[in-house]
C-alpha cells in the first residue's frame, strides 16, 4: 500500500484492526524512521446523507479515546512503555491518529517467552512490573494488561526488552469510579472486583500480571478449562481457586530445562492467546471463541451478555442478577463448572468468592517443594484486592528471591524516568494562561507569549505540556531548537521542514528555506534551484510571513533557547505582529540568566516569568519522584535547601540520593537508619560529578577527563587518537550509565556531548594543575594529527589547547591563524580576547608580538574605539621601530592614518598612509616578508589612499590608487581586496553620476563577500546599494539595504557605520512622511557616533537635521546649518552631492537675496545643541527657528 498521511506518513502496510480503528506499519518523511500508526476508522457517511445519531456518538467516543490514549502515553517516559511521538488529524472527516515508536519482529510476552527457562520468564514479568511501578507512582492504572499489549523485542546488548502498550483504558486513580454494569477490559484479565462493577484500581493491574505470569510459566490460563465458553469463564474467576498444584509441577520442569520454542502455538494454548499469535503494536484483542451479541437462551448466567458496538466485544454485567446467579449456585452445592461432586466448592455468603486452595499449598510443602514462588501467585491471583500485592518494587525483590534471581539494577534510563518524566506540578497558573491563549488562536485570535526563566527551572517542560494538548485540539504543532553551535537560523530548520509537509510554499519562497534545510525540495517533491548566497534575516522574514500568513489550520509555533537564537530575533518580530489576526500562536523560551536583555528585543511578546518552585510544588514532585519517602519532613528539608526550586537540581540532588542508596526505592532506608547525609553536596555541583565519577570504571575515566578538557560536544575522532586501545562504543555505554554523556540533540545518532556543561566544568576542577595541562596537550596533539590536512580550521581550539599546555610558541603559532580567522569573519570581539591571550606573558620585543600586537589597534578601530587603537597601534610602531620591523611598522602607520581619517583630519590620515609605501618595499628587500603578504599590505594601503583622497575630494590621484590596487590583489587572486577595490570603483562611478555602473560593481563585490562570508565586506556592499535606491527614490529598497546592513554592523561591533547606517535610515524615514521617526534615528546615529569620536557620522547626522528643518519649513536654521557643513573639510564630496546639494535646491526659493554664506556656529556648536546631555535632551527638545 501507498496511501500518504498528512504528506508526512506513507503507509508501508496494516498490522491490525479492530472495531476501534487500525493499526499500521508506517515511514516517517520527516525522520526517515518507521513508525507505528494507531487510527480510528472512518465513519463518515456518503456524500448527501447523515451519520445516524448512535454512530456519531460512536465516533466522537473513538476520538475522546485516542485523545486520551495520546495524552496518557505523550506524558510517561520509561524503558519499558511505549514511546508515542505524534498526533494528528487526517481526511475529510478529520479521523485523528497517533504514532509510536516501530518495534522490529516484536512478539507478546507468552510467545516470546516460550521455551525460555524459569528465571528468563520471571524476567521478563519482571520488566512489567518495573513498567506499572512507574505508572502508579503516577497514578496511573493500565486497566487493559493482557498478553497482545505486553510485547517484547531483542534488543542488543541488553537482551529481551518488554513494552507495556495500549493505553486506551489507562485512567489516573482518583477519576476512576465504580460502573453500571459495564466492564471494560478483556475478560480473560479482569479482577473479580471488576466483574462485579467495583472500580479499577492498582490491584486489578496486578492481578492481569498474576494471570498473565501464570499463562506464561504453565501454557495455560488459571481458572478456564478447555470448552468453556465466556459465561463459564465469569463464574470460574469469581468461584473457582487456581491450580496451584500444576504451576508448581511446571516450575520444577523449568527449573531444570526449558521447553523447546515453537513457532505456531501450541494446541494447549490459551484461545485468546491463539487469536493473537504474533500480534503487533496495539492490535484490538479479541475474546475466545465466538462473540455474541446477547448471551445464548442456554448461557449458564443470565447476567453475563456482551455489546460488539464498542471498540471490541464488552462485557456487560447485571450485577444484581450475577448476585442472584451465584446465590443459586451455591444454593445447589455444586461447582456449575464440575460434574464432580467431590470438587464441590462451597461459596461463602458474600462476594468476592473464592481463593486459592489451602490443600493444595499443604501439598506442596509436603513433599519439599518451595512454595514462595505458589505464595506470591496465590496472593496475586486472590479474589480480595484487598490481599494481593500493589507495590510493584517489593513484588520484584519476592519474585526474584523466590526464583533465586538478583534483583535487577536500576539503570540510568528507569531512574530518569522518575525524575525527568515525574508528574507535572508547579506550573497549572503558566499553563492555563497558555492553554487559554491556545483556545484563543483557534478563534483565530493569536498572541505570542515569551517564558523566561534561569537554567533547569521548567521552560521545557511546561512548553512540552502545552504541545501536548495543541496536538489534541487539532493543532499543527512546530518545534524549533536553539544551538550554542548551530548553523545560522538553526531554530527555524525543524518548524520549516514540519510545516513544509503540510503546505509546500511557492518557488520564490522554497529557494530561501532551501539554503537552511538543505533537503527542502526531497520534502516538498520538487526540485528547488539552489543559490548560494547567504539568507538575509529580511529575507526569512519576508517567507516565513507570508508563509504562516497563508495558512489556515492552526499552528501552534514552540522556540526553545531563544538566548542561543541571536540570528534569527528580528525574523521572530516580523512573524509576531502576524498572530494576533490568525491561527498562530507563538510560545518561545530563553534563558533569562544568561540573556536578561532579550525581552527589549522582542517587545511584541507578551512576557510569562517562570519562577522556582514553591516549598508545595517542591513538595509535590518529591512525592512524584520518590513516592512516600519524599513525603518525609527531612527530605522536602533537605530538597528545599540544596535545590531552592530549581527543578534541574532537584534531579540532581535524588540522583544523588538513589546512588548513594543503589535504587529510589531504596532512600527510604536510608532515611530509616539515620544514613541521609547533612548536605548532599556543598555548592551542588562537585559532589554530583563526583558520585557519577564514582560509577565510571577508573580505565575509562582518563578518556573522560580528557573528553571534558576537549570541550561538551565529543570529537569520537580525537578521543579513538588519544587512546586508541579503548573500545569507544563500551566507553560511550558505560559514560551514559552514569549520566556524565548523552546524543547531542539535532546532530545525529553518533554525536555525543555532555549531559550538562557544569558536569564538564566540575570534572575540570576536580583535576590539578599538572594532569590538566597533560590532557590539554594530548588533546592538541590529537587535533593536530587528526585534522593534519589543515589543522588552522581549529586554530581557536588549538590555541586554548596549547596556552593551557604552557607552550607559548604553539599558542602563537594558531593564535595568528585563530586572530586571522576572527577577523575575517568580522568577529572582532572575539579576535581581541584571541590577542590579549597571545600577549598575556607581556609581549617581548620580538617579531613574534610584533605580528599578534599589529592585529589589535586594527579589530578596535573596526570597533570604533578610536582612542584605545590609537593607544595600541602607537606601541606597536614603537616596538616595531625598536626591532627594525618595517612590514609592521608600515601596518602600524596606516592604522594611524585611518583613525585620522575617521576622525576629520584628512592631511594628516594621507602624510601617514604615504609614508607606508616605501617601508612596504624595504621589507620586501630585506626579505622579511614574504611576497603575497607584501603585496596584500601594499595593496591595502592603496586602497587606505583612496578612502583618504576620495574625502579630499582628489579624485584624480584616488582613482590611480585603487587601479594599482586591483591589479596588485589580481595578481595574487585575493578576493576580499578585490572585492574592496570593486566597491571603491562603485564610489567613483557614482560621483560620475554612473549609477548603472556603480550598481554592477556593488553587487559583484557583494557577490564575492557572500562566497567568503566576509560580513563586514556583504554590509559595506549593502550600504551602497541602499544609498543608490535612495537616490533613485525607491525607499522601500533603500530601507531593506540599510535594515540588512545595519544588522550585520550590529552583529559584529562596527559601530561607526552602525551610526552612519542609522542616519541613512533617518533620510529614507523623512523621505516616507515620518519626521517623528527620521530625527529619533538622526539622533540615535549621532550619539553613537559622538561616543565614539567619529566626525564623519556626526557631520552626516547634521546634514540629516538641516534637511529635516527644511522640511518642517524652519528655512533660516537648515541654511544656517547647511552653511556651517559646506565649509567644513571633514565632509567628503559624496556627502555634499547626496545630501547637501538636493537641500541646497529646496531652500534658493526661500532666500531671494541668496544663501548664508556663514554659520552661527560651529560644527562642534551646532552637535551641542541637537545632542544635549541626555537629561537636558529629556525635559527640553532643540529651540530651532
Amino acid at each position: 500500500m501507498t496511501t500518504m498521511l498528512n504528506r508526512r506518513y506513507t503507509l508501508v502496510e496494516k498490522i491490525g484492526e479492530g472495531g476501534m480503528g487500525t493499526v499500521y506499519r508506517a515511514h516517517d518523511r520527516l525522520t526517515g524512521d518507521e513508525v507505528a500508526m494507531k487510527q480510528v476508522l472512518s465513519l463518515s457517511a456518503p456524500a448527501g446523507a447523515r451519520i445516524p445519531g448512535d454512530a456519531a456518538k460512536r465516533a466522537e467516543s473513538l476520538r475522546l479515546a485516542l485523545a486520551q490514549e495520546f495524552r496518557t502515553l505523550a506524558s510517561l517516559r520509561h524503558p519499558n512503555i511505549i514511546t508515542v511521538l505524534d498526533y494528528g488529524f487526517d481526511g475529510d472527516d478529520a479521523k485523528p491518529y497517533f504514532t509510536m515508536e516501530w518495534l522490529h519482529n516484536a512478539r507478546s510476552i507468552l510467545h516470546a517467552g516460550r521455551g525460555l527457562p524459569l528465571q528468563e520468564k520471571i524476567g521478563l514479568i519482571v520488566q512489567v512490573l518495573q513498567a506499572l511501578a512507574y505508572l502508579h507512582r503516577r497514578g496511573i492504572v493500565h486497566r487493559d494488561l493482557k498478553p497482545a499489549n505486553v510485547l517484547v523485542t531483542k534488543d542488543e546488548p541488553d537482551g529481551l526488552r518488554v513494552r507495556v502498550l495500549d493505553f486506551g483504558l489507562a485512567a489516573i486513580r482518583n477519576t476512576l469510579q465504580p460502573t453500571e454494569n459495564v466492564v471494560l477490559g478483556t475478560l480473560h484479565y479482569l479482577a473479580p472486583e471488576l466483574l462485579q462493577g467495583k472500580a479499577a484500581s492498582e490491584a486489578s493491574d496486578m492481578y492481569a500480571v498474576g494471570v498473565i505470569a501464570y499463562e506464561l510459566i504453565t501454557g495455560k490460563h488459571p481458572f478456564m478449562q478447555d470448552g468453556d465458553d465466556p459465561s463459564d469463564l465469569v463464574i470460574a474467576v469469581l468461584t473457582r481457586a487456581p491450580d496451584l498444584m500444576r504451576l508448581w509441577e511446571t516450575t520444577l520442569v523449568n527449573v531444570d530445562s526449558a521447553l523447546p520454542p515453537q513457532d505456531d502455538a501450541p494446541t494447549n494454548a490459551p484461545l485468546h492467546e491463539q487469536a493473537n499469535v504474533d500480534t503487533v503494536m496495539l492490535a484490538p484483542s479479541h475474546l475466545a471463541g465466538a462473540q455474541p451479541t446477547t448471551a445464548s437462551t442456554d448461557a449458564p448466567l443470565g447476567s453475563v451478555t456482551f455489546d460488539d458496538s464498542r471498540d471490541e466485544p464488552t462485557l456487560r454485567l447485571n450485577v444484581d442478577q450475577l448476585e442472584t446467579d451465584l446465590a443459586n449456585l451455591q444454593q445447589r452445592g455444586s461447582d456449575p463448572m464440575s460434574t464432580d461432586s467431590d470438587a464441590a466448592v462451597h461459596l461463602p455468603s458474600t462476594l468476592p468468592l473464592g481463593t486459592p486452595d489451602f490443600f493444595q499449598t499443604r501439598e506442596i510443602r509436603a513433599v519439599g517443594g518451595d512454595n514462595r514462588l505458589i505464595d506470591i501467585f496465590s496472593r496475586l491471583l486472590s479474589k480480595n484486592p484487598a490481599e494481593r500485592p500493589v507495590d510493584a518494587q517489593m513484588l520484584i525483590g519476592e519474585l526474584c528471591s523466590a526464583v533465586g534471581l538478583p534483583i535487577p539494577p536500576e539503570t540510568s534510563a528507569i531512574r530518569e524516568s522518575y525524575l525527568q518524566a515525574a508528574a507535572f506540578v508547579g506550573r497549572d497558573e503558566e499553563l492555563a494562561q497558555l492553554n487559554a491563549a491556545l483556545d484563543s488562536a483557534l478563534q483565530s485570535k493569536g498572541s505570542a507569549w515569551l517564558v523566561a526563566g534561569e537554567s533547569g527551572v521548567g521552560k521545557s517542560r511546561l512548553l512540552d505540556e502545552l504541545r501536548i494538548r495543541a496536538l489534541v485540539k487539532g493543532m499543527v504543532v512546530l518545534k524549533g531548537q536553539g544551538a550554542t553551535s548551530g548553523t545560522l537560523y538553526h531554530i527555524w530548520r525543524d518548524p520549516i521542514r514540519r510545516l513544509a509537509l503540510f503546505d509546500p510554499p511557492d518557488d520564490s519562497a522554497a529557494s530561501v528555506f532551501k539554503r537552511i534545510v538543505s533537503d527542502f525540495d526531497t520534502l516538498i517533491g520538487r526540485d528547488i534551484p539552489l543559490d548560494s548566497a547567504l539568507v538575509k534575516p529580511s529575507q526569512l522574514a519576508k517567507a516565513l510571513t507570508e508563509w504562516f500568513g497563508a495558512q489556515t489550520q492552526p499552528i501552534l509555533l514552540l522556540l526553545e533557547d531563544l538566548q542561543w537564537a541571536q540570528d534569527s530575533l528580528d525574523t521572530l518580530e516580523s512573524l509576531n505582529q502576524l498572530a494576533a489576526d490568525h491561527k498562530l500562536l507563538i510560545v518561545a523560551n530563553f534563558r533569562d540568566d544568561e540573556s536578561p536583555d532579550l525581552p527589549d528585543q522582542l517587545p511584541t511578546m507578551r512576557f510569562l516569568k517562570l519562577k522556582r518552585l514553591s516549598p508545595q510544588a517542591i513538595a509535590d514532585l518529591g512525592a512524584a519522584m520518590l513516592g512516600s519517602a519524599g513525603k518525609k519532613p527531612e527530605v522536602l528539608e533537605l530538597l528545599q535547601r540544596e535545590t531552592e526550586g530549581n527543578a534541574f537540581f532537584m534531579v540532581e540532588v535524588i540522583n544523588a540520593l538513589a546512588q548513594r542508596s543503589g535504587r529510589l526505592s531504596a532512600i527510604a532506608d536510608s532515611l530509616a537508619t539515620g544514613t541521609l547525609p547533612e548536605r548532599i553536596f556543598t555548592g551542588g555541583l562537585l559532589q554530583i560529578v563526583q558520585r557519577r565519577l564514582d560509577r565510571v570504571p577508573g580505565e575509562a575515566q582518563p578518556l573522560l577527563r580528557a573528553a571534558a578538557v576537549a570541550g561538551r560536544r565529543l570529537d569520537a575522532a580525537v578521543l579513538r587518537h588519544i587512546q586508541p586501545t579503548v573500545d569507544y562504543g563500551a566507553w560511550l555505554r558505560v559514560c551514559a550509565d552514569a549520566a556524565f554523556i548523552e546524543p547531542a540533540q539535532f546532530a545525529g545518532p553518533e554525536v555525543w556531548q555532555f549531559a550538562h556543561d557544569k558536569l564538564r566544568e566540575g570534572l575540570l576542577y576536580m583535576m590539578d594543575a599538572e594532569e590538566r595541562k597533560r590532557a590539554h596537550r594530548a588533546v592538541a596533539v590529537a587535533i593536530e594529527a587528526v585534522y593534519a590536512d589543515d589543522p588552522t580550521v581549529h586554530a581557536v581550539a588549538l590555541t586554548e589547547h596549547w596556552y593551557e599546555a604552557g607552550d607559548k610558541k604553539k599558542e602563537r603559532q594558531y593564535a595568528r591563524h585563530a586572530i586571522k580567522r576572527a577577523h575575517m569573519l568580522s568577529d572582532f570581539h572575539g579576535e581581541i580576547a584571541l590577542i590579549k591571550r597571545a600577549l598575556e606573558d607581556g609581549g617581548d620585543d620580538t617579531r613574534d608580538s610584533a605580528d599578534v600586537m599589529k592585529s589589535m589597534g586594527e579589530a578596535l578601530f573596526q570597533l570604533g574605539d578610536f582612542a584605545e587603537a590609537k593607544i595600541h597601534h602607537e606601541k606597536t610602531l614603537a616596538v616595531a621601530r625598536r626591532i627594525n620591523y618595517a612590514e609592521v611598522e608600515a601596518f602600524a602607520l596606516s592604522g594611524l592614518g585611518r583613525i585620522s581619517a575617521y576622525q576629520g583630519d584628512y592631511v594628516t590620515a594621507r602624510q601617514l598612509i604615504e609614508a607606508c609605501l616605501p617601508l612596504y618595499d624595504k621589507a620586501v628587500q630585506a626579505g622579511e616578508t614574504p611576497t603575497r603578504a607584501a603585496i596584500t599590505s601594499k595593496a591595502a594601503c592603496l586602497n587606505d589612499l583612496f578612502v583618504v583622497a576620495s574625502m579630499q575630494g582628489d579624485y584624480e590621484y584616488a582613482a590611480k590608487q585603487v587601479v594599482q590596487a586591483i591589479e596588485l590583489y589580481r595578481s595574487i587572486n585575493n578576493k576580499k581586496g578585490i572585492a574592496d577595490c570593486l566597491n571603491y570603483l562603485g564610489n567613483l562611478a557614482e560621483l560620475r553620476h554612473d549609477y548603472d555602473e556603480a550598481r554592477r560593481l556593488y553587487l559583484e563585490s557583494r557577490a564575492t563577500y557572500l562566497e567568503m562570508a566576509q560580513r563586514q565586506g556583504v554590509a559595506t556592499s549593502g550600504y551602497y546599494l541602499g544609498r543608490l535606491e535612495e537616490e533613485a527614490g525607491n525607499t522601500a529598497e533603500a530601507r531593506r539595504w540599510y535594515d540588512d546592513s545595519r544588522a550585520i554592523y550590529e552583529q559584529i561591533g562596527d559601530r561607526y557605520n552602525v551610526a552612519d547606517t542609522i542616519v541613512c535610515q533617518g533620510f529614507v524615514c523623512l523621505a516616507e512622511g515620518d519626521p517623528e521617526g527620521a530625527e529619533a534615528l538622526f539622533l540615535e546615529g549621532m550619539m553613537i557616533a559622538r561616543e565614539m569620536g567619529a566626525m564623519p557620522p556626526l557631520l552626516h547626522g547634521l546634514s540629516g537635521y538641516a534637511t529635516l528643518w527644511e522640511h518642517q519649513g524652519k528655512y533660516e536654521s537648515s541654511a544656517d546649518l547647511l552653511a556651517c557643513m559646506s565649509v567644513n573639510d571633514s565632509l567628503d564630496d559624496a556627502m555634499r552631492d547626496v545630501r547637501l546639494k538636493p537641500l541646497r535646491e529646496k531652500l534658493v526659493p526661500h532666500f531671494p537675496n541668496g544663501l548664508p554664506a556663514q554659520s552661527s556656529k560651529t560644527a562642534e556648536e551646532w552637535v551641542a545643541l541637537v545632542l544635549p546631555s541626555t537629561e537636558a535632551r529629556a525635559e527640553s527638545p532643540p529651540a530651532v527657528v
